[in-house]
């Protein structure tokens, strides 16, 4: 159980991280150029 609550809090932490980056994309004006996120790299989207 303790390796799924590790794998639960670095999942939940990559979605903050990758909300973090998608306002910093936004605040730069770069959202059109992002091809893929954080999460989606990470998952092999």
């Amino acid at each position: 159980m303790p390796l799924l609550s590790l794998f639960s809090f670095l999942s939940l932490n990559n979605r903050v991280t990758d909300v973090g980056l998608w306002n910093l994309y936004l605040l730069i004006s770069l959202e059109n150029r992002v091809k893929y996120t954080v999460v989606e790299v990470l998952n092999d989207d």
